[in-house]
């Protein structure tokens, strides 16, 4: 059995001996299982192509390929290693994509990190009209977690965040909130409760409950009001994904308790609705982080945008 390579070494060596060429035409062989088709697709030798597979597997001192008859599929361990390369590659895509950019002088490029409350509470609707309005401008929106926002912001990789506020952030970013969130009771909008006014405890007698899933508010709010429900029912799909929430609320005909935020866009386009059951339960603002002292044009319009059709603050409610 050979001695292990200490990460170091292996390092050290993918650093003077890899290439992204090499790259590319590794993951050509692990999606055309064969050499010559990935020659072909390439516009390169078949040689060509088994000397970057041999070097690789030279530099890592592990076989990624196992040869067959028909051609080379990957090991086990060659599964996880096309994994790790299909993001180098793409990751050099995405820095060619902004050279290119600082290259041209005629387009514009913002670059939008959403969490899921700020792409269906504000650019859902803001940003198709922001786009019409400023054609020039090249707008990318990736969504993030919003549990890693210091990170995110640390990598330098976004222009603009839209989240919730935040606890603390690092100079020089700042929050400006553009929709004041709160968490209320939706369903499919043939539920027999959508509609009526004024619903009260004893009209939720043996609706079927979605379970919200852990370590967010709306799972305390349910816990709360559920109890004090007659018979309640439960559909066990615990997810923040709305296209889920959606179709189980149509499907089994069930009740959610979410952030308006979250929803704003099916709400709007009608393929859920809000009950008129009091929750008074606000959540934390959907706002903009931004730093105006590297912020380019592109960003800056984007930000005056949006910072001029933010929904006013609500007045506190009585107690």
């Amino acid at each position: 059995m050979k001695n292990p390579l200490p990460p170091e070494h292996i390092l050290r060596r993918l650093l003077q001996k890899g290439r992204l060429r090499q790259f590319q035409m590794v993951l050509a062989v692990a999606d055309l299982g064969n050499s010559h088709d990935a020659a072909r697709t390439l516009a390169v030798s078949q040689p060509a192509i088994t000397k970057a597979v041999q070097e690789l597997e030279e530099v890592l001192g592990l076989a990624v390929f196992e040869r067959h008859a028909r051609g080379m599929r990957p090991t086990p361990m060659g599964r996880e290693i096309v994994l790790f390369l299909r993001r180098i590659v793409a990751t050099t895509g995405q820095f060619a994509e902004t050279v290119a950019t600082h290259h041209s002088t005629e387009s514009l490029v913002v670059r939008i990190g959403a969490v899921a409350a700020g792409l269906n509470g504000v650019l859902a609707h803001h940003l198709p009209i922001f786009a019409e309005a400023h054609p020039q401008i090249r707008i990318r929106v990736d969504e993030i977690d919003g549990r890693q926002i210091n990170t995110i912001l640390a990598d330098g990789e976004f222009d603009v965040i839209i989240c919730r506020r935040q606890p603390t952030l690092p100079r020089p970013w700042d929050f400006t909130p553009l929709f004041w969130d709160e968490h209320a009771i939706i369903a499919a909008p043939d539920h027999p409760l959508v509609g009526r006014r004024g619903l009260r405890l004893d009209d939720l007698e043996g609706c079927i409950w979605m379970t919200p899933t852990t370590g967010v508010l709306a799972l305390g709010l349910f816990e709360d009001l559920v109890v004090r429900c007659r018979n309640p029912g439960f559909c066990q799909i615990a997810t923040r994904a709305p296209v889920i929430i959606r179709e189980t609320l149509r499907q089994r005909r069930a009740l959610a308790i979410v952030p308006l935020s979250t929803f704003q866009a099916e709400l709007a386009a009608g393929t859920v609705a809000r009950l008129d059951f009091p929750l008074n339960s606000p959540n934390a603002p959907v706002g903009l982080i931004a730093c105006h002292e590297a912020m380019g044009a592109a960003a800056l319009a984007l930000v005056e945008y949006l910072r001029g059709h933010a929904a006013p603050e609500p007045a506190p409610q009585s107690p």
